[in-house]
């Protein structure tokens, strides 16, 4: 068994200055793409930026290595289509944009995508270590609505993993996400999917246990890469992970799924996050998620019943003391009630000082001037002020 390691991983300046990185550097492609630096390189292709002329628009240019071996060059052929035409059927603000495709003068196919402005994200938690609880939720949440979008396409990435998302910040500072690289995707409607005999085509820490095992592959196969990458997000830490790649996969098949307590002892998690990450994380596709939509409505739902939103609702002075000091009236106190007295008999009651008439709002104690009021004429008098 052969396992293909497809990464494409950002590169440091040591290998940006390298003959390799700079072999197409200044090269125009089809005529109208001037390349100008390399972003990536991996087993499969490289990424460049280039120049697409006239428009002076900055695009991110893929060039596919085709392989030495001529017998494999029609699977080379039907990857590269099938990577083009996946893009090509995609629109949706978290997906990369398909621009252009072709083959050069050199026979080198390249791919045209749109030029994002940010950092994988394996790059983004290698430098800055486990998310916030909150912000691994919304980068999640985009990802499951690009990977929902595919799903009603009938494509399967396949291949989700950090260095296949790329994080950009928009003009309010709000992480973007956009999921690239659907080189290993899968058409689900029609025999349109690759298969190499002998190989296992992925990344062996995002692997759902039926990809490794070579079984039937569906939508929830990605669902299990997003609790991956949901765990490495929140933790720091894959789930599973073996000293080589075989053994990483084989943890995937037989190792239980560690506690996100147990990979992070000194972060604290909301409530209901772990649950989301288990089911995603089930061995057995039928007991995940059905769908990315059930998916996007618990980690929609994550942290929204929390113990502090429930004391915040449960207080009756919560909200007052959002809007600033509250002024307390003093309590009203009554006199005491009128003594019964015989009919046709002349009361000795007189109102306490500080009761006051209803219909003229006089006091016999202290004297006080009467304060009436237009509709108050119209009233019947207290038998105090008769």
């Amino acid at each position: 068994m052969i396992v293909s390691l497809k990464s494409e991983e950002p590169l440091n300046e040591q290998s940006r200055s390298g003959p390799r990185a700079d072999a197409l550097i200044g090269r125009l492609v089809a005529g109208r793409y001037r390349i100008t630096r390399l972003i990536a390189r991996g087993g499969m292709g490289a990424v460049y930026q280039a120049e697409q002329l006239p428009l002076g628009r900055a695009v991110a240019l893929k060039v596919l290595h085709e392989p030495a071996n001529n017998g494999e060059n029609v699977e080379f052929d039907k990857r590269f289509l099938l990577e083009a035409s996946s893009l090509a059927k995609l629109s949706h603000p978290h997906t990369v944009t398909l621009h252009d495709y072709g083959q050069a003068e050199d026979g080198t196919f390249f791919l045209v995508m749109e030029y994002v402005d940010g950092r994988p994200l394996s790059q983004l938690l290698q430098s800055e270590g486990p998310m916030a609880p909150d912000r691994a939720v919304r980068i999640m949440l985009q990802v499951a609505r690009a990977v929902r979008n595919a799903h009603r396409h009938g494509i399967v990435h396949r291949d989700l993993k950090p260095s296949n998302l790329l994080v950009a910040r928009n003009a309010d500072g709000e992480d973007v996400v956009k999921v690239v690289d659907f080189g290993l995707a899968k058409l689900s409607e029609g025999d349109q999917s690759i298969t190499v005999s002998g190989m296992i085509l992925g990344s062996p820490h995002c692997m759902a246990p039926e990809q490794i095992q070579g079984g039937e592959i569906d939508e929830r196969a990605d669902l299990y890469a997003l609790g991956v990458l949901l765990f490495r997000c929140v933790t720091g830490q894959y789930p599973f992970h073996g000293s080589t790649s075989t053994a990483t996969m084989i943890a995937h098949l037989q190792a239980p799924l560690p506690t996100l307590s147990s990979a992070a002892p000194n972060l604290v998690f909301p409530d209901g996050l772990e649950e989301i990450i288990h089911r995603c994380l089930a061995k057995r596709a039928e007991d995940r998620y059905a769908d990315a939509g059930e998916l996007i409505k618990a980690l929609s739902s994550v942290g929204r019943s929390g113990p502090e939103e429930q004391s915040a609702i449960s207080s009756p002075s919560a909200s007052l003391r959002m809007q600033g000091p509250v002024v307390i009236p003093p309590p009203v106190v009554a006199g005491p009630p009128r003594p019964p007295r015989a009919p046709g008999a002349s009361s000795p009651w007189r109102p306490w000082p500080w009761a006051r008439c209803l219909a003229c709002s006089c006091s016999p104690w202290p004297p006080v001037a009467p304060q009436r009021s237009p509709s108050s004429r119209r009233r019947p008098r207290s038998a105090s002020c008769r």
